[in-house]
């Protein structure tokens, strides 16, 4: 890997939380939601309506809600990303291709021996009546997060020893290199570590203290604002709980990955944590990074380091 020509190519990095897009120097993020479509938000012209394998659907902000698929594992993740890819490429006007786009995108660790058959999904399908045709480049997540810190921070340089903590939002991705390569055998996933961990609780708060449903996406999306405002007024419970819950993510899933990796963890030059889960970690919320002085957050915003990285 190095620094490469984008023209031609598009980094997509499709999470279970959110998909991360890096076109032409510019990045952008929805989330990875998806529903069928109604009959009446088509008819009042919906613009983020794809017909695909005989079902009409909604992709992105038109989708979130109660009724969205929940993107749990791979399998889901495999249904959808032709039209997830469709909905980017179309958002760029690069849906009317001449020749095939360069997509590079990445599967989580427990994923990544799939990524035959994701490549074979996703380099040629039809979406609203139109043949898409794609060259896919497919890396590990957290790969892309060595290579942002590596060439977009530190010069082109890699250390002795590199470990990514990946935190996603089903799983953790953690990964090793040594002398610029990738060690197997220190590659491994975390599952249900993930921010949604955190998120499933709070999503059941919300629903006990209000009486009506809330999707882990609308959960999210509160979450991440770190405030509610129900009936007119800001909810102090629910900002309280948010504080709450971060701050066992961070000192029980997150610390408990470090300890488990504690052996590459010491002993790696730099410990890189990317990831929207990163936003979560600080020094004050957790007094046990002092312990591990060489554990860097990557460039903001942390959640598109993976992408930066699958375009360097």
């Amino acid at each position: 890997m190095g620094k490469s020509d984008t023209k031609g190519k598009i980094g997509i990095d499709i999470g279970y939380g959110h998909t991360k897009v890096y076109y032409q120097d510019n990045i952008t993020k929805f989330q990875t939601a998806i529903c069928y479509a109604s009959d009446i938000g088509i008819s009042y012209g919906d613009h983020n309506t794809y017909e695909f394998e005989g079902e009409l659907y909604y992709v992105g902000k038109e989708a979130v809600g109660s009724d969205a698929f929940f993107m749990s594992d791979y399998e889901m993740i495999k249904k959808f990303a032709p039209i997830i890819i469709y909905h980017v490429l179309s958002k760029f006007e690069e849906v009317k291709l001449i020749k095939p786009i360069e997509v590079r995108t990445g599967l989580s660790i427990m994923d990544f021996d799939r990524k035959e058959d994701f490549k074979k999904r996703i380099e040629k399908f039809e979406v609203n009546e139109q043949i898409i045709e794609t060259k896919p480049l497919i890396m590990a997540q957290g790969a892309g997060s060595v290579y942002d810190w590596v060439y977009n921070t530190n010069n082109g340089v890699f250390p002795k020893s590199i470990m990514a903590i990946d935190i996603g939002y089903n799983t953790v991705n953690v990964l090793r290199f040594v002398d610029g390569k990738p060690i197997r055998k220190d590659m491994r996933p975390y599952t249900e570590s993930g921010v949604s961990s955190a998120i499933k609780k709070f999503s059941t708060f919300l629903q006990l203290k209000y009486n009506m449903g809330f999707s882990d996406q609308e959960s999210l999306i509160i979450f991440n604002n770190g405030e509610f405002i129900y009936k007119g007024e800001l909810q102090e419970d629910v900002s309280k709980k948010i504080k709450q819950l971060t701050n066992e993510f961070v000192k029980t899933t997150l610390m408990t990955v470090i300890n488990r990796e504690n052996k590459n963890v010491s002993l790696s030059e730099v410990v890189i944590v990317s990831g929207g889960g990163a936003y979560l970690i600080n020094r004050e919320n957790i007094s046990a990074l002092k312990d591990y002085k060489q554990i860097i957050p990557v460039d903001k915003p942390f959640e598109y380091s993976n992408v930066r990285g699958y375009m360097s």
